[in-house]
């Protein structure tokens, strides 16, 4: 019998060859996402036909704890140079989008160097000005016999456009109030939260605030002060300085910097904490970009005690062809690897359709690194090495239909170490997605899973409905079913939990949206009811 570290490497390598043949997407999660055209290549040809958006079924580790901890914020998305993933829990709601790029700016090629690059660099032909955004949200939880009532407050203000010459500035921050008083309670409380091990029923978090400053040339592209998101190959909440130079060089060679104190939204003191890194980006060939990223990492708190780790992350993406992209990437902590991954999307004009695949693995245990780097080990302690992998096919049928089929696995190299949290399984899914029929103001999507484990093989799925008769109105409808999924707040796993969910939205005005759902669920704990209703304005 093999060795584990030659098994490992094994199917490291045996996934890349299964990859190199097909294609697929960037560090996916366990359950494929629905059809999407590839990114289209520098020279902007026509994209090919993308699917619509279809439900997932539930994945476990995949989706948000049930019942969730904090209602989802107004659809809003991540600054233009946000990491790529999110380090922040599930629950924390993403920042306003920046202005739409300029036309120079949509000609940047896609890949580990900026979009924002100074040869896109906007002039200062507009006067100063505030944008942002202001957002109520109440919702009530009601089920295993006990009920929770909160309001939420999200405020996004922003300075200028940050790709303009001079400054720019962003905020982005949240208060939220426990209308039942407090609810820390000494046992089990199902609809226990972060915000409930605070002192207080009112609790407010600071998810950024930054000034950058943006050179007209010379050797520096761009400085940030303040809390922000860096990309230092993982993504880190960081109050400090990030500092980037400009592209240069035939291979477009950039480097960048950064020192802080890394931030915690859950940790009131910073005491003992320092984060630092460096990395560098460049073109080396047609077609490629390649990243290498080094952080350092010191968290000194009461659970880890004072624990550092060393992050180095390597990452090379290439345009195969015109429509075939392929992307390789391997992190290492300290002395030890931690994960090895391929991916791989590919478009076929003449079959219209896409093909996408993914292969990563973790080489090695993983046990109580610093919180940024782990910040679930409390819950899932130690995680043991696995593998998955994901290969999906989706194929338009006609200008409204479109199909997807593919396959997901997760397994093991020990199938001893399986456990809570880290569990083997296969799934089988078939999504199909119809826009605009019977009429242009209707579409609908269903998805069929078939999962086999060693607990039990089951069939799962989710359908969903959506009316748009307008801009102004939209009502979407849906029901779903998975054979299990991770409650991370409560430490537990749900099973044979079922989901029914309305949700409407309304935009009367241009700078006014309104919304309302109810959401159903329905599991081996018991059965709950969650009611939202927000109101959002813009400024």
């Amino acid at each position: 019998m093999m060795g584990s570290t030659t098994r490992r490497w094994c199917a490291a390598v045996l996934g890349a060859v299964v990859l190199v043949s097909g294609a697929g997407t960037a560090r996916a999660e366990d359950a494929p996402p629905p059809p999407a055209a590839p990114a289209a290549p520098a020279a902007e040809p026509p994209a090919p036909p993308s699917a619509p958006a279809a439900p997932a079924a539930g994945v476990s580790g995949a989706e948000s704890p049930a019942p969730a901890t904090e209602p989802p914020p107004p659809a809003e998305a991540k600054p233009a140079d946000a990491p790529k993933p999110e380090v922040l829990p599930a629950d924390v709601p993403k920042p306003t989008p920046p202005p739409a790029p300029t036309a120079a700016e949509k000609s940047a090629v896609a890949g580990v160097l900026p979009a924002d690059a100074p040869v896109a660099v906007r002039p200062w032909t507009e006067p100063c000005c505030f944008h942002g955004s202001i957002a109520i949200r109440f919702r009530s939880r009601s089920g295993d016999g006990e009920s929770d009532n909160d309001l939420y407050e999200y405020g996004t203000v922003t300075y200028r456009k940050d790709s303009d010459l001079g400054w720019s500035g962003s905020f982005y921050g949240r208060l939220a109030e426990d209308l039942d008083g407090d609810q820390d309670n000494s046992g089990f409380y199902v609809f226990d939260g972060v915000d409930d091990t605070f002192d207080s029923a009112v609790t407010g978090r600071l998810y950024h605030l930054y000034a950058s400053y943006r050179f007209a040339g010379g050797f520096l592209e761009r400085v940030r002060v303040g809390r922000q998101d860096v990309d230092g190959g993982y993504p880190f909440l960081v109050d400090g300085v990030h500092v980037r130079t400009a592209p240069a060089g035939c291979a477009e060679f950039q480097a960048s910097a950064f020192a802080g104190v890394p931030a915690h939204i859950y940790e009131a003191s910073p005491e003992g904490d320092f984060i630092g890194g460096a990395g560098i980006a460049l073109r080396p060939w047609r077609g490629g970009d390649f990243g290498l990223d080094w952080v350092y990492v010191e968290d000194e708190n009461e659970f880890y005690g004072r624990p550092t780790n060393n992050l180095i992350t390597a990452e090379l993406r290439q345009r195969i062809s015109e429509w075939t992209n392929a992307r390789l990437w391997y992190q290492q902590v300290d002395d030890d690897p931690r994960e090895l991954g391929l991916s791989g999307t590919g478009f076929s004009p003449r079959l219209n359709a896409t093909f996408r695949g993914s292969f990563r693995t973790q080489l090695e245990e993983e046990n109580a690194l610093v919180y940024d780097l782990d910040p679930y080990y409390a819950i899932e302690e130690t995680l043991q090495p696995f593998w998955d992998a994901h290969f999906a096919v989706a194929k338009s049928l006609s200008d409204c239909t479109t199909v997807e089929v593919g396959a997901t696995g997760r397994a093991l190299y020990d199938d001893d170490d399986e456990g809570a949290f880290n569990r083997e399984f296969g799934r089988f899914f078939a999504t199909l997605a119809v826009e605009g029929w019977p009429r242009t103001c209707w579409s609908f999507s269903v998805t069929a899973d078939y999962w086999v484990s060693d607990d039990e093989d089951t069939f799962a799925g989710a359908f969903e409905a959506r009316y748009q008769p307008s801009d102004v109105f939209k009502l979407v409808g849906g029901i779903d079913y998975s054979l299990y999924r991770t409650d991370l707040y409560t430490a537990s796993e749900r099973f044979d939990s079922w989901n029914g969910y309305v949700k409407a939205t309304y935009a009367p005005w241009g700078r006014w949206k309104f919304d309302l759902s109810v959401r159903l669920e329905d599991d081996d704990v018991d059965t709950f009811v969650t009611v939202q209703a927000g109101a959002r304005f813009e400024f």
